[in-house]
């Protein structure tokens, strides 16, 4: 990382590090499109990423309610989401709807 060869914040180092992520900040406000998906969604997609079966997520929720919720049956509790976002190691607003 560039600022860990500054040793003070007027090296070049320093102000280009700052200068930089300055522009990606920027970048990311006006350009950045997330697509928008539904919390089932979000774990269908990271279940299919990692091979995880409904199964493997016994210590979340039960098999009938994870596919309840893949199906939009039922909602994510509180719990389900920090279980689901501890176990695959995302934030939790990935859950949230």
């Amino acid at each position: 990382m560039l600022t860990s060869y500054a040793t003070s914040e007027k090296d070049i180092s320093a102000i280009f590090a700052h200068m930089v992520s300055e522009r990606v900040y920027e970048y990311e406000q006006t350009n950045l499109i997330l697509p928008t998906v539904t919390p089932a969604e979000a774990l269908a997609f990271f279940m299919a990423e990692n091979g995880v079966k409904q199964r493997d997520l016994h210590h979340i929720a039960t098999q009938s309610i994870i596919s309840e919720i893949l199906n939009g049956k039922r909602n994510m509790t509180v719990a389900h989401v920090k279980g689901f976002s501890a176990h695959f190691g995302v934030p939790e607003k990935t859950f949230l709807g």
